[in-house]
């Protein structure tokens, strides 16, 4: 690969796009080694990770039949691996059953491969710092301490943590242990739009070394790495 054999996907599932559950968790029962170089699955529909949440919980749950994401001959029209939950109709989180196998850093030991590779990606919910009228977002932000996170996204419900979006304020002394505070409980990224926001190297290290946050975006623009 260009990038490094190290690199890994992120998959964004667009809002609305229930319809991809099914197709996704088939091509992973059909091929689970793509679960090793996939980082992360995002989507801002809550719904949406909801149903990734419980489909490999399931497929991992002891006396479901599952016995993990087996892999399916190609050509064959067995789904049972593949439980998918109906479509909801409220966009908030809720309480289910506690996943049974925890997600780790890729390269840790716990849990990981013989190649250092976590056998699930990480499941991020989008969030918005404000209110949208196209779409019921999950909204949190570091000015008020990302209060009310923890009933949107309960630590329960098989989901890893938030993708939020980026503030001028992450990046002050008291915003700096708020981000840290919130990465002791949950998988963090970080989202910018370009140019509003500072797509630069130095920021995204920032996020990294002094926030706690294990991704951020890049468009990667020519003046990315003068910075």
């Amino acid at each position: 690969m260009a990038i490094g054999e190290h690199a890994k996907l992120v998959i964004e599932i667009k809002p609305g796009n229930s319809e991809i559950v099914e197709p996704l968790m088939m091509l992973f029962s059909r091929h689970p080694a793509l679960l090793c170089r996939v980082a992360v699955i995002m989507s801002f529909d809550s719904y949406v990770m909801q149903d990734i949440a419980d489909s490999l919980t399931v497929a991992n749950m002891p006396g479901t039949g599952g016995g993990g994401l087996g892999v399916i001959g190609e050509g064959t029209q067995d789904t049972s691996r593949l439980p998918v939950s109906g479509t909801r109709t409220s966009h908030q989180l809720r309480r289910t059953r506690a996943r049974p196998i925890q997600s780790v850093s890729y390269g840790a030991d716990n849990g990981s491969d013989g190649d250092g590779c976590s056998p699930n990606p990480k499941l991020l919910v989008l969030t918005a710092f404000a209110e949208s009228d196209d779409f019921p977002y999950l909204t949190t932000s570091v000015k008020n301490d990302f209060e009310g996170l923890s009933d949107k996204l309960p630590m329960d419900n098989g989901i890893d943590g938030v993708y939020i979006e980026y503030e001028p304020e992450m990046l002050q002394p008291e915003g700096k242990v708020k981000m840290l505070r919130l990465a002791e409980s949950y998988s963090v990224g970080v989202w910018m739009l370009k140019p509003r926001d500072p797509d630069v190297l130095s920021i995204a290290k920032t996020l990294v070394d002094e926030c706690g946050v294990s991704y951020v975006n890049t468009d990667f623009h020519r003046d990315f790495f003068s910075s």
